[in-house]
């Protein structure tokens, strides 16, 4: 099967372009819309900026048209006549194509540098915090406790799906910063890890592969580089407000804690399929 057959490469070249075009709408709409209901929840405001990722993937390969104000439809690159009608479609495969793989390259370099993060932490001994977690892992109705562990290499609190790297015995771990450990409150501490199980019950870093697979495909589209920003966004604050639910008494601590995470040292990203951590959309 040749990829790059010129009735592929215009199958691709017309599906891009018309989730290209109808995506950007989308994603314009839904920023109208939730600036101009900005009491929407955060839960709520996920599910928007989710349904909007998902619409963009099946558009490259379903079939449909947005009609325009004057009820034209939008035209794909098959309108192209001449020399052009085989030659842009073939470009544009091969331009998604070296972009997808400079994606999954970058990608790739990420999850290395989160495997020697995971590989310098260690198990925590700090029963009292343990016991905490275990607690509102429970009030929660997670039927996994993550382990807790703690690294000197970690500049943020964190959550790790460890069922994408060689990890023994579970399949999601929780990395905390030795420093935190150190001089935070148990109350702080236990709010940040509150956070850190709010996105392992919402279930974000499965859905995140929806997120990688569309910036894998739309890499060159601005408009998704901002829906992914705002749904990390979203996602955060959602698993601030499911924090504060499970331990309000722990609201000004945790505050305080955040504040002097966003204000600590920048550190290179993770792959969002692998982790999510506290104020990761600042």
């Amino acid at each position: 099967m040749n990829l790059f057959d010129p009735s592929h490469a215009q199958w691709w070249a017309d599906g891009l372009l018309r989730a290209s075009v109808q995506g950007g709408l989308v994603i314009l709409i839904a920023l109208l819309v939730l600036r101009l209901l900005p009491q929407i929840p955060a839960a709520a405001v996920v599910w928007v900026w989710r349904i909007v990722l998902l619409k963009m993937l099946v558009a490259v390969v379903w079939p449909l048209s947005v009609e325009v104000a004057r009820g034209d439809t939008v035209p794909g690159i098959g309108a192209v006549t001449g020399r052009g009608a085989m030659l842009w479609p073939a470009m544009i495969l091969g331009l998604s194509a070296v972009g997808a793989v400079l994606w999954l390259t970058f990608l790739g370099l990420d999850w290395r540098a989160a495997q020697r993060l995971i590989q310098s932490a260690k198990p925590s001994r700090r029963s009292p915090i343990i016991a905490k977690m275990r607690q509102m892992a429970t009030s929660l109705g997670l039927n996994e406790v993550p382990e807790l562990y703690e690294s000197g290499r970690a500049a943020r609190p964190m959550l790790i799906n460890a069922r994408l790297v060689p990890w023994p015995g579970t399949r999601s771990i929780i990395i905390v910063p030795s420093l935190l450990l150190d001089q935070e409150s148990d109350s702080a501490i236990g709010a940040v890890l509150a956070h850190e199980l709010a996105h392992l019950k919402r279930r974000d870093l499965s859905w995140a592969w929806l997120s990688t697979a569309v910036g894998a495909i739309f890499f060159f589209h601005p408009l998704v580089w901002l829906a992914q920003s705002q749904l990390r966004r979203a996602q955060d604050e959602a698993c601030d407000a499911l924090a504060l639910q499970t331990a309000p008494e722990s609201a000004a601590d945790y505050g305080r804690l955040l504040l002097r995470i966003a204000c600590g040292p920048r550190i290179q990203s993770l792959p969002e399929p692998m982790a999510a951590g506290v104020v990761e959309s600042f």
